[in-house]
């Protein structure tokens, strides 16, 4: 990564930290931060403002990793799709005893076939 794309980041960083201005925001177990002194902790890179920043990219990476964990393929089939899926009775005959109650389907089991 170049070192102007890193310094963009950072004052983008600095910026955010700014908005919060003079407002308590971050509790430690030495003591309470404001907005401003974690931004003038990140501009003197300090030790401090460097871990705030490095935290800051791990939990960024790790929310990513999550949601795209979220975003995997939906599955699109439908009860109706399934052969053993009876139309006329609205139920599945599957017996899939997991998922029926009084023998009506309530999504798609790992019994599913798809109709041809």
């Amino acid at each position: 990564m170049k070192a102007e794309s890193i310094d963009i980041l950072k004052q983008k960083i600095i910026r955010t930290y700014r908005k919060h201005g003079d407002e308590p925001y971050l509790r430690t177990n030495a003591r309470i931060y404001t907005g401003n002194e974690i931004a003038e902790e990140i501009e003197k890179e300090t030790e401090f403002g460097v871990e705030c920043v490095n935290k800051l990219i791990q939990l960024t990476i790790d929310l990513l990793a999550r949601d795209k964990m979220k975003y995997e393929p939906k599955d699109t089939r439908s009860v109706s799709d399934c052969k053993h899926f009876d139309e006329h009775q609205g139920r599945n005959l599957c017996c899939n005893d997991k998922l029926l109650h009084s023998r009506k389907c309530e999504g798609i089991c790992d019994k599913f076939e798809e109709k041809l």
